[in-house]
């Protein structure tokens, strides 16, 4: 749909040119990209490459975003207990084989140390992950919740730790917290 309207408005303006501003995961023009297993048809930018050729030009503007600045601050309940955090992310999924809508990224700013014994699991986030608008920080908790019809569905819990990728980057371990 988003294609078709933008070619609709294309050709009202007859050979004018038009811009579109679209998520990061509609700019990567005819390659994998790190949002490949996450949309079910062709990205924005391929669809319209497809049409239109060499006349497609994408940027990606989110390296400039202030990533300074939580969405939002809340309240988590965890295990009985209540913790503050900060809401970095609200992602809405798109997912060929998960029934999530959407998932938000939370960050715990107190009680790591209630998270310090639990066993981690296999699963890790990397720093740089479409999930964080903003670095992955050392010794902090991150606590993701899927929805799906605007209704929890699952937590999962992440820490930060001294395990690193083999760049050096610092990635987020899931915890066994169950």
């Amino acid at each position: 749909m988003m294609v078709e309207n933008f070619i609709w408005s294309l050709n009202q303006l007859k050979h004018e040119d038009i811009m579109g501003i679209y998520g990061a995961a509609h700019i990567t023009m005819n390659e994998e990209d790190d949002y490949s297993n996450l949309i079910s048809v062709p990205n924005m930018a391929t669809q319209l490459t497809d049409k239109f050729s060499r006349k497609i030009y994408t940027e990606d503007l989110s390296a400039k975003a202030d990533t300074s600045n939580p969405w939002k601050t809340g309240a988590l309940m965890i295990n009985g207990k209540e913790y503050e955090a900060i809401l970095w992310n609200e992602i809405w999924l798109n997912r060929k084989s998960n029934s999530y809508d959407s998932v938000e990224v939370w960050e715990l700013k107190e009680g790591t140390e209630d998270f310090n014994n639990i066993p981690v699991g296999d699963r890790t986030i990397p720093d740089l992950s479409f999930l964080f608008p903003t670095e992955i920080k050392y010794g902090k908790i991150y606590v993701l919740d899927y929805y799906t019809d605007d209704k929890f569905k699952e937590r999962q819990i992440f820490r930060s730790d001294n395990k690193s990728m083999d760049d050096g980057s610092i990635i987020a371990r899931e915890l066994l917290y169950k």
